[in-house]
């Protein structure tokens, strides 16, 4: 019976540990996760930049051309979005603010109003 109460220390020490060892590794997934949010802001930043570059604002494009450019962008842009989507569970479990990609979002509406201009000029 003497066995007892140091097999019960030695279990509290062991969950004491391992308590330690989930904090610390939270805290890891909580940085990591802070700095892929960190790169993917710089990544829309990025992608806002190469898309001015390539919409097809002006008239220098074919219909087909720019609907084509159209397409493209809106692709990158879903594909932004799901990103945002996975990143945004494991920012829920942290409690973190999510940034607003406001460049992400401007682009999507460009994207519409392109895609409004060059359907009439395609008709």
């Amino acid at each position: 019976s003497a066995i007892l109460p140091s097999d019960w220390a030695s279990f509290q020490q062991i969950l004491t540990e391992t308590e330690g060892e989930l904090e610390k590794r939270k805290e890891d997934f909580r940085d990591k996760l802070a700095k892929m949010v960190e790169g993917f802001v710089k990544e829309v930043a990025e992608k806002r930049e190469a898309f001015m570059e390539a919409a097809p604002y002006g008239a220098e494009k074919s219909v087909a051309a720019a609907l084509d450019i159209i397409k493209k962008e809106r692709a990158k842009a879903q594909a932004a979005r799901k990103k945002e989507a996975e990143l945004k569970q494991g920012m829920d479990i942290f409690h973190m603010h999510q940034p607003p990609y406001k460049e992400l979002a401007q682009t999507e509406k460009e994207l519409e109003q392109l895609d409004s201009i060059y359907q009439v000029y395609q008709e």
